[in-house]
C-alpha cells in the first residue's frame, strides 16, 4: 500500500507489487485548493503487504501569498 497522510498530496499509484530490490517510480500531485499561505507538511509511506516494512518520504509545500491587485477608475 501507497498512501498519503496530507490531502493535498496524491500519489499514484497506490499499491504495487515488487520482487527482491526492484524499484518503482510513483508520481507526486500537489493540489493547494484552499489552503492559505504557509508550510505544509506531508508524508508518503509505502507499506509491504504483511505491514512488516516500510519506507516513507516527507515532503513540504511552501505556499506564498499571491499580491492584491486593485483597480483603480477614476472620471475626470
Amino acid at each position: 500500500t501507497i498512501a498519503s497522510d496530507a490531502a493535498w498530496l496524491v500519489v499514484a499509484p497506490t499499491s504495487a507489487t515488487l520482487a527482491g530490490n526492484a524499484t518503482q517510480n510513483l508520481t507526486l500531485t500537489v493540489d493547494p485548493g484552499n489552503l492559505a499561505a504557509g508550510v505544509y507538511t506531508g508524508t508518503v509511506t509505502a507499506t509491504s503487504a504483511d505491514g512488516l516494512d516500510t519506507a516513507s518520504a516527507v515532503v513540504t509545500l511552501t505556499l506564498n501569498a499571491l499580491p492584491t491587485v486593485g483597480v483603480v477608475t477614476s472620471i475626470d
